[in-house]
Parts: C-alpha cells; structure tokens; sequence
C-alpha cells in the first residue's frame, strides 16, 4: 500500500486542485503528443489554453461574482484582460454570438450540451 499523507489528508478544495491540475496536464501533453487526438480538439474548436488552474479558478469566481451584482440572466460573456497577475474587467456581452463558429456553441459542446439542450435549460429557467 502507498501512503502519501499530504494527497489522503487533503482537503475537498485541495483535492479538487491537484485533479484539476492533472487533467489540464493530461490534455496538454495528448494535444501535444497525440496527432489524431489534437485535429479532433482542433476540429471542435477546442485548444488547451496554457493558463494556470489558480488563474481560471481566479476569473471563473470574479464572473459569478459579477453575475450576481449586475442582475445578469441567461447567458452572458464576461471579457477581461489578465495582465501581470490581475484581471481588468473590460464588459459583459449580454448578447453574445450563438452561430456555430462563435464561443458559446463551442463551451456548450465542450460541457457536454448541445445547442438544443441550452436553449431549452434558458427556456425552462425563464419559464420558472
């Protein structure tokens, strides 16, 4: 049996980091080493961005954030710039591109939805 204390005594958020962390490592190095595997990522619009965990974690907490004080609902895209270790809000697309070549049909797909199936969860939230 191996033990290695620091990974069973981790915390949730801990444990959450270092999975996320090696599975940002596992796409990089298959769209790095695997050429069958990289066109299809190229194909569905998917390049692994070389950004630290820590840093999406960072901007994913500041647009919800956001999307709670500015009353958002639906769909919006939140733009910024990173530089030098800080985030520079920049706007909030309330009405960003749905065509095929546009980001969020591409996220969608890359969440495991398609474009049906958010439209009909956007239905469905307003209805409620």
């Amino acid at each position: 049996m191996i033990w290695n204390e620091s990974i069973e005594c981790a915390s949730r958020d801990e444990l959450r980091r270092i999975q996320s962390q090696r599975l940002v490592d596992t796409v990089q190095r298959v769209y790095q080493a695997v050429p069958s595997y990289r066109h299809k990522m190229q194909e569905a619009g998917l390049v692994p961005a070389d950004i630290p965990f820590q840093v999406s974690d960072e901007c994913r907490e500041i647009s919800q954030f956001l999307y709670g004080k500015l009353n958002c609902k639906g769909v919006v895209r939140f733009d910024y710039i990173f530089r030098e270790g800080t985030f520079f809000f920049l706007e909030v697309n309330t009405v960003p591109g749905l065509s095929e070549q546009s980001i969020i049909p591409k996220m969608t797909r890359a969440f495991g939805w398609t474009v049906t199936e958010l439209f009909t969860r956007m239905i469905e939230e307003c209805i409620q």
